[in-house]
């Protein structure tokens, strides 16, 4: 599962974007020399949707993946919602999350460490990494985000001043 969340600002509810899959299984029925039976088709459709991650939008994004996808017939209420698995980008080894509830849903809050003013917050506030958000513009005007970091050889970062 994903970190603990920081606590969000007004700076942070800002549109991001999904690239959403719908696996749709449908009964699909048959004739066969006389014979009628029905099997199971299945079919995967992406999308990509841009809506605000916030809390009190739970409800509105669950909407928003169906009716991208023409699925409007099924009704999205608290009570009645429906799982999906959230994967953060770039990420190596694909780490991702099962979205079942309200609870889950804000755990995917948590900034993405695709985010790079994100990331360094979140270093500086839980990892202890004192004035990381100093180094912000030299790891921007070179290129490195927290996805490749770690790729990154020690010395160039010393050379930038990081240690």
């Amino acid at each position: 599962m994903l970190s603990p969340s920081p606590t969000q600002n007004a700076e942070d509810d800002s549109e991001q974007t999904f690239s959403i899959l719908l696996t749709i299984y449908s009964k699909v029925k048959t004739t066969s020399q006389g014979k009628s039976a029905s099997k199971q088709e299945k079919s995967v459709k992406m999308k990509e949707l841009l809506f605000f991650i916030k809390p009190s939008n739970h409800i509105n994004s669950l909407k928003s993946m169906l009716q991208k996808h023409g699925q409007e017939v099924y009704e999205v209420t608290a009570k009645k919602h429906y799982p999906f698995r959230y994967t953060l980008p770039k990420t190596k080894g694909q780490q991702s999350a099962d979205v079942d509830n309200l609870a889950d849903y804000r755990e995917m809050l948590i900034p993405s460490p695709s985010h790079l003013t994100h990331f360094l917050k979140y270093t500086e506030e839980h990892l202890g990494v004192h004035h990381a958000l100093l180094h912000k513009s030299a790891l921007e005007i070179n290129g490195i985000s927290p996805d490749i970091l770690f790729d990154i050889e020690d010395k160039f970062l010393a050379d930038l001043g990081i240690c």
